[in-house]
């Protein structure tokens, strides 16, 4: 996994990459407890913390958009600012990530993460060599350490709506 960060977010972090830089190793480890926990044989690594991929991106008010950024794709409309992360994908792929998170500061629209998965969601022409998150940072650290894990499960194919009966899969979100 591949962590970069927004202008906000550094902020929130104290402007301190080596508090990102535990976030992102704390995320991590939840949820390959959660992984551990599931009966799933997988482990995700921190491939990088990167605190300046990101350059000056500043967040949207809609997290969704910096999604589409994020991933370069094109629908419902062509991504406002599809320029903004083509070194963080180019990195993603010099560093052989398989996931990009972007962590923003804040939620938006009551939403806390959303995920592109690109063997799923390809046809939107992104570049698919990698899935995608958007996450918020803030709030209290154990909230953060299931709101990305719960991305990051979303992005590896787990279902999270099982309880609502929505799944097609049986592989659940982790726990």
């Amino acid at each position: 996994v591949l962590f970069v960060c927004t202008n906000h977010a550094r902020t929130g972090y104290g402007n301190n990459p080596n508090v990102f830089i535990a976030s992102a190793e704390q995320c991590l480890a939840q949820m390959n407890v959660f992984l551990s926990n599931s009966g799933v044989n997988l482990e995700m690594r921190l491939m990088s913390a990167d605190w300046d991929l990101a350059g000056s991106y500043n967040e949207n008010a809609d997290g969704s958009i910096d999604l589409q950024n994020l991933a370069n794709y094109p629908l419902p409309f062509p991504a406002p600012n599809p320029a903004a992360f083509a070194a963080t994908r180019a990195a993603g792929a010099d560093r052989r990530a398989d996931l990009i998170t972007l962590i923003r500061e804040s939620g938006w629209s009551g939403f806390a993460g959303a995920t592109y998965r690109a063997t799923i969601d390809s046809h939107l022409n992104s570049d698919s060599r990698f899935q995608y998150s958007v996450n918020a940072r803030n709030g209290p650290a154990a909230l953060t350490t299931v709101v990305i894990p719960f991305s990051l499960g979303r992005n590896i194919g787990a279902c999270n709506e099982l309880e609502l009966g929505l799944c097609n899969t049986s592989f659940s979100a982790p726990h």
